[in-house]
């Protein structure tokens, strides 16, 4: 089992109604997370808009699908109840009206400074009681990027995938309690 299915096991048994995705992709994880829960799934992504700058700025190292591309390929596999969300989040989220929504996943860009603000507007917007999943949580820490910050406010879930640089990555799991943190 790697992280991507301790996240989907997640969304399975606690059958969110509205997810929102910070870093989208290619839109395989929405899909995942509509089949297992019904859910009305918003996502966000830079996607043909990102630049090699963002990508360096934000440690990113794969490829970027068009908006279009992944909008065509969520309608062809029937989902109906999304919504795409094109540019930097550091910005769109903040001037994005979202429906309430009670889980989140972010993994968009890695830096800690693009991971805070994702996190800052998500703690603001969630639900009471909803769930937070950050990925990239890193060991040994590195340097500039991941969700190793927030550490006090969550726990490590799931395994610990692998690094080729010896190192792992897993997921930390917020739950939604607005005492609890304070960035």
């Amino acid at each position: 089992m790697n992280r991507y299915q301790t996240l989907l096991e997640i969304v399975r048994d606690e059958k969110p109604h509205h997810v929102v995705e910070i870093g989208t992709w290619n839109g395989r994880r929405a899909l995942e997370f509509m089949a297992v829960s019904d859910c009305y799934y918003t996502g966000f992504d830079l996607f043909e808009d990102a630049t090699s700058d963002d990508d360096e700025r934000e440690f990113n190292v794969k490829n970027h699908f068009e908006m279009a591309e992944v909008a065509h390929s969520l309608e062809q596999s029937g989902v109906n109840k999304f919504a795409l969300i094109k540019g930097n989040t550091n910005e769109t989220l903040w001037n994005t009206e979202v429906e309430p929504f009670d889980f989140c996943f972010i993994d968009g860009g890695h830096s800690v400074e693009t991971i805070e603000n994702d996190f800052k507007w998500v703690s603001e917007n969630i639900q009471q009681g909803g769930t937070i999943i950050l990925d990239d949580f890193y060991s040994p820490v590195v340097e500039g990027m991941g969700c190793n910050f927030l550490e006090d406010k969550g726990e490590r879930i799931g395994p610990k995938d692998r690094l080729v640089n010896g190192g792992s990555v897993s997921l930390l799991r917020v739950r939604a309690i607005r005492d609890r943190w304070s960035l």
